[in-house]
């Protein structure tokens, strides 16, 4: 046998079984409406809902503060009338130590798992930004 021809065998031989393997359904040559079937649906991935404000129950606002922030990160208040901000801060892994509102005047600790009450009166309608003392967590207190 020529040279020519061993290499020739050597390249159908392995095609020949893939080609008996397809027919016998054990290698994935199914038709592409087959796999498509058995493919499953994609998942459409929706956008997180806005966050609704809170609002004050008998002038108490209850907040956590953890690894991925304050929550609730937006409170609604109104000119004139004191919120207190109750606040928990529940894990040691966050930079939420301690709340600032710049411009309040606002920087009060926040030990570990114990509740801090901080009371603020709005003045006029301008919103309050309160945040940790690296900016990195933040919230709004909406004034309406």
């Amino acid at each position: 046998m020529s040279t020519h021809a061993r290499r020739h065998d050597s390249l159908v031989a392995p095609w020949s079984l893939l080609a008996a393997l397809a027919l016998a359904g054990a290698v994935g040559c199914a038709p592409a409406a087959e796999k498509a079937a058995e493919a499953p649906a994609p998942v459409a991935e929706s956008a997180p809902a806005p966050e609704v404000p809170a609002e004050a129950v008998g002038g108490v606002v209850e907040l956590t503060v953890d690894g991925t922030g304050f929550h609730p990160s937006l409170i609604k208040a109104q000119p004139g009338q004191p919120i207190t901000l109750a606040i928990t801060r529940t894990t040691d892994e966050t930079c939420g130590t301690e709340i600032v509102m710049p411009a309040l005047g606002i920087n009060t600790p926040l030990p570990l798992n114990q509740r801090v009450e901080v009371t603020v009166t709005p003045a006029d309608t301008a919103d309050i930004a309160f945040a940790c003392a690296m900016d990195m967590l933040k919230g709004t207190i909406i004034v309406e």
